[in-house]
């Protein structure tokens, strides 16, 4: 028979489940909506996708191991929070993308693409537009994985099935945003 609190977890692990699902959804909606953006500074060349692309997973991959090295020493109720105000971080980057990109594309503008700089520069505006969320997105995983996980054999299982639910709604999401939202909505909306 289980108990209440166990009721109560797997209640808690189902919405989380559910939400990352959406959370990975919206990052790949995100995604393809700031490479479309940003091809507008970088290109559509296979270069230029290839450093967004290469921006995009190294802000996962710097947020994961981040996140993930703090997150050993802190209380259940404390990662969910992190988890939480991280997903709220990246919403907010979200909402004042546009705003960013117009400063950016006002003061910056297209270096020419056969500058020595050229390269540096695609970087460098990759960097600043989309690596603080990709790196908050990162950083989600491994704090939901920990703050539900009852134990560290059960983290294991449980973070297989957060990755999986994940990348579920990324798949959704960026078939969504490539084939519905941008046709119908455009950049900004």
């Amino acid at each position: 028979m289980q108990t209440r609190s166990s009721l109560s977890l797997m209640l808690i692990r189902g919405v989380s489940l559910f939400i990352t699902f959406c959370t990975g959804l919206t990052a790949l909606v995100y995604e393809v909506t700031w490479q479309r953006s940003l091809s507008n500074f970088l290109g559509s060349s296979a270069q230029a996708t290839s450093i967004i692309l290469a921006v995009f997973l190294g802000g996962l991959c710097v947020g994961y191991h981040l996140f993930g090295k703090t997150s050993a020493e802190k209380s259940a109720r404390r990662l969910i929070f992190l988890c939480g105000l991280s997903e709220i971080g990246i919403g907010i980057w979200a909402y004042f993308f546009p705003s960013i990109y117009r400063v950016i594309w006002k003061y910056g503008g297209i270096v020419d693409p056969i500058s020595a700089f050229s390269l540096a520069w695609e970087f460098g505006v990759s960097i600043i537009l989309i690596g603080l969320p990709t790196v908050l997105m990162g950083g989600t995983l491994p704090l939901l994985t920990q703050g539900l996980s009852r134990d560290a054999s059960d983290s294991r299982s449980f973070h297989a099935r957060v990755y999986a639910t994940n990348t579920a709604g990324a798949f959704l999401g960026c078939l969504l945003a490539g084939f519905y939202l941008l046709p119908n909505f455009g950049l900004n909306r």
